[in-house]
């Protein structure tokens, strides 16, 4: 799996639920508001049977694991499982007791535990409804892209599909290079030498005539 936010983030994205006031969860965590957040990171409606703190625990859980709602849910029902093994009294809906053991056992394996990330613009777009939408489309884009060349270097064979890609494994390598030097840019005081002094006049003063 792939976590999308750092350990102390969602840490305290939960211990900010956990003492949240009445008022507040009737706003920033009502139902239909982290639904929204789950729909919008998860791309998909779910439906789950706990109360309004646990279901703001899942769209927190939600933003850490962008995309991967499948997974999730299984791991979710897993820990609710195994704590009901452990206490046949216990609730038998999901608890955010289970959306924290999810999250442990996550970021555990991952050897994560503690992890901060720097604060970016990807960073902060991460759990916005649009942030989530834009990046899986561009994935989507990219895996289309890819698959098309693809089959259309198993058409060609592979002597031919060779030739037609001399860059070979080093591709990539090249496209990040070029991406690189793209961004790179001039400051304006400073002014490009021509490779040719034919191609271009030579700069005159203002006021000087010669």
């Amino acid at each position: 799996m792939r976590l999308t936010l750092p350990h102390e983030d969602i840490v305290a994205a939960l211990a900010d639920i956990g003492q949240a006031k009445p008022g507040q969860m009737k706003t920033k965590y009502s139902v239909r508001q982290s639904e929204r957040v789950i729909e919008g990171n998860w791309l998909a409606r779910k439906g789950f049977r706990c109360d309004v703190a646990c279901l703001a625990g899942i769209a927190a859980l939600s933003s850490a694991t962008c995309g991967q709602p499948v997974a999730v849910e299984m791991l979710l029902r897993l820990a609710m499982v195994r704590r009901q093994e452990a206490d046949p009294a216990s609730d038998d809906g999901l608890l955010m007791v289970d959306v924290e053991s999810v999250v442990g056992a996550l970021y555990t394996v991952a050897g994560a535990v503690g992890s901060v990330w720097p604060e970016t613009k990807a960073h902060k777009d991460i759990g916005k409804r649009g942030g989530a939408r834009k990046a899986y489309a561009k994935t989507k884009a990219q895996e289309k892209e890819i698959a098309a060349g693809v089959a259309r270097d198993e058409e060609l064979g592979e002597d031919a599909a060779a030739a037609a890609n001399p860059r070979g494994l080093m591709g990539g390598e090249v496209d990040e290079l070029a991406g690189r030097l793209g961004r790179a840019s001039v400051p304006d005081n400073v002014m490009l030498e021509s490779d040719s002094e034919e191609e271009e006049d030579p700069v005159r003063v203002p006021g000087r005539l010669r």
